[in-house]
């Protein structure tokens, strides 16, 4: 141990927060967190404590570690959040890590914009925008994006519409295949086009039998008002949802609102699927590959998991179902909570 890092370890902190373990180049080998990093950090130099798991795995490269650097936080929820951002940053060797977690795709909806489109992307800037994802792959995205575009009409294009204002004098194609309403003609009006837009968002979110009743409420409203055409129109959709809905073999006997995740590991690593059930019945899923040495643990790689996904997640369930009893259960809980504004449990099988 150098006297460098002997200081280091003698004046850290007994507080929350993360570190990074460095070796001689200033790579990082891993990043933690930890409720007192006083405690945890000078645990892995201490022979007479030994620690399962994670902590024999840091504790077998030590000698390898020069420098320790470590950011204090307010809580251990934002040290946890700190701790997953870290790790999709540097990518440490013996950190379990999701595997291509920097290009992860997601479908945005640009809120801010007065005739808001709907998108694949893989940034997340704070620019108004709602964001729905992450997906395992760009197939995943693609296969949503091509069920949204087949139910609902929204523009593509990337010209700066306002409303009130005509943005072209003759529409594209898919203003005459049916597939835009043609903002740029000013063909709908504003509140028109971002109420379809309202019924995509619930559609993403998985609320699909509380927008087809939305929808047979419209469709009497047009009836009523003898907009024949209209009500036909939406009469198509609403049968077009519920044969997505009927696709849908899994469903709960209760309305539950719930992710179910499950692993399986080979050698150094590890997938895990998750399964989101809402209002009783599975709208998605999608599978992650993880790197994570056979020296973690099962309890261990899924911690991280959950972490490193719902650290990202734009959608958190009120529950969350997982196969082993997890350590530390209920800071995993209190961070799931603070990303949801809400209670979160997290229930295991076993």
């Amino acid at each position: 141990m150098t006297p460098e890092l002997e200081a280091t370890l003698q004046n850290l902190p007994d507080r929350p927060g993360v570190y990074l373990m460095k070796d001689t180049r200033g790579v990082v080998l891993y990043v933690g967190k930890a409720q007192s990093l006083r405690h945890r950090v000078r645990s892995y130099w201490q022979k007479d404590a030994p620690r399962a798991g994670e902590g024999m795995r840091i504790r077998s490269v030590v000698d390898r570690i020069a420098d320790v650097d470590y950011t204090i936080t307010d809580s251990v929820s934002e040290a946890l959040l700190l701790e997953a951002n870290l790790i999709k940053r540097y990518q440490p060797r013996f950190n379990v890590r999701l595997k291509d977690d920097k290009s992860y795709p997601y479908i945005k909806i640009t809120l801010a914009d007065d005739f808001p489109r709907v998108e694949r992307t893989r940034k997340l800037p704070n620019d108004g925008s709602r964001y729905f994802g992450p997906y395992a792959s760009a197939s995943s995205v693609d296969e949503s994006m091509n069920l949204v575009r087949r139910l609902f009409p929204f523009r593509t294009c990337t010209i700066d519409i306002k409303d009130g204002v005509r943005a072209l004098q003759r529409p594209c194609l898919l203003y005459h295949i049916k597939r835009c309403q043609g903002p740029c003609i000013q063909a709908v009006s504003k509140e028109d086009y971002r109420a379809d837009i309202a019924q995509v968002e619930l559609f993403l979110e998985g609320r699909r039998e509380s927008l087809v009743k939305a929808l047979q409420g419209e469709m009497t409203s047009a009836s009523e008002k003898t907009e024949y055409e209209r009500a036909g129109a939406i009469r198509d959709k609403v049968r077009a949802i519920e044969r997505t809905m009927e696709s849908q073999k899994m469903a709960a006997f209760a309305r539950t609102e719930l992710d179910l995740v499950g692993m399986a590991r080979q050698d150094n690593q590890a997938a895990v699927q998750i399964f989101n059930v809402r209002g009783g019945k599975m709208v998605g899923r999608d599978v992650f590959m993880l790197e994570a040495t056979h020296e973690a643990s099962d309890e261990e790689v899924l911690t991280s998991f959950l972490e490193q996904f719902y650290a990202r997640a734009t959608s958190i369930p009120p529950s969350v179902l997982v196969r082993h009893s997890l350590p530390d259960a209920g800071v995993l809980e209190a961070f799931l909570a603070g990303r949801r504004s809400g209670p979160v449990h997290l229930r295991s099988a076993s």
